[in-house]
């Protein structure tokens, strides 16, 4: 995964040199990152954590519904494309069977086809991201979905 930035100083302090609000993200909010991709997963544990959230990550689908049935998350960020159970089929299982069914999920893919995105939403996504991740449509997106399951 590429993320556009300058070598990503975020999140930067506003104009008075304090550090900014983003929002729900900043209060706490603790995120599964699920990824098959260590760098993927790095990339965004370093920028969630750095606008304020804790994370957990799972490398596969699998991992990520036993995470989901023993720990309560704010919000997932669940890659597509993942060997042993893809995002789509992990989306639907945490869905209909674990604590986190309401759970807002935002998908993080390559893949912007039209088909894609709306299959996320069929399996019960509430947001979409594409790569390259720019942190700020990243936060933008992470504030979006998380204002609107409030």
């Amino acid at each position: 995964m590429k993320v556009v930035a300058e070598k990503i100083p975020f999140p930067r302090p506003n104009q008075n040199g304090q550090n900014r609000d983003f929002g729900k993200l900043s209060k706490a909010c603790h995120v599964l990152i699920v990824d098959d991709k260590q760098d993927n997963l790095l990339i965004l544990k370093t920028l969630l954590e750095r606008a304020g959230a804790t994370t957990d990550s799972a490398k596969n689908g699998e991992y990520a519904v036993e995470l989901c049935n023993s720990e309560s998350y704010d919000l997932i960020m669940m890659d597509l494309a993942m060997p042993v159970l893809n995002g789509l089929e992990a989306t639907e299982i945490i869905r209909r069977e674990t604590p986190n069914s309401s759970t807002p999920i935002i998908a993080v893919t390559a893949d912007v086809s039209q088909h894609v995105k709306e299959n996320c939403i069929k399996v019960g996504m509430n947001g979409y991201i594409s790569k390259p991740l720019y942190p700020n449509n990243l936060l933008q997106e992470i504030e979006r979905v998380l204002s609107e399951a409030s």
